[in-house]
């Protein structure tokens, strides 16, 4: 079983001024890739610490995304913004080795440092959010690699 740790700003959320009060842009056919996205394992999404935990479950919820995370968090108690050492710790803490997790990020610069970490890693943008499901599976089923 993998964990599929979404990045979810600016991958599938994003505010417009980083205004945590308005409602936030919501990557295009979402609802339907994230039905495909757990079939391939648990859903975990993240974002950086200074960013409220409350704000991301509302805002996933009011788009009815909620439902498909086990767990929504930010990176505080980790480190200050999503990194390759924060989702290190984060595997340790449940216990999953970084090869079981697979990182969904719109961030370029993460994914070089996270395949050194050894996470394999889908890229994406917002617009581009609806084909995750079929590049987690080329990726599990080893026709891509990490």
């Amino acid at each position: 079983m993998h964990l599929v740790v979404i990045d979810l700003i600016p991958a599938l959320l994003s505010w417009e001024g980083r205004d945590f009060s308005r409602e936030p842009a919501v990557a295009p056919g979402s609802e339907h890739a994230m039905h495909h996205i757990v079939e391939r394992g648990r859903v975990v999404g993240v974002a950086d610490a200074g960013i409220p935990t409350a704000a991301l479950r509302r805002a996933l919820d009011d788009a009815h995304l909620g439902i498909f995370f086990e767990r929504i968090t930010t990176s505080a108690g980790f480190g200050p913004v999503l990194s390759a050492r924060v989702l290190r710790r984060m595997a340790a803490a449940v216990r999953i080795s970084p090869e079981r997790v697979v990182v969904v990020t719109a961030r370029k610069h993460l994914v070089k440092p996270l395949n050194g970490s050894r996470f394999p890693v889908v890229m994406t943008s917002s617009d581009e959010f609806e084909r995750v499901p079929d590049a987690l599976e080329a990726l599990m089923a080893g026709r891509i690699s990490p």
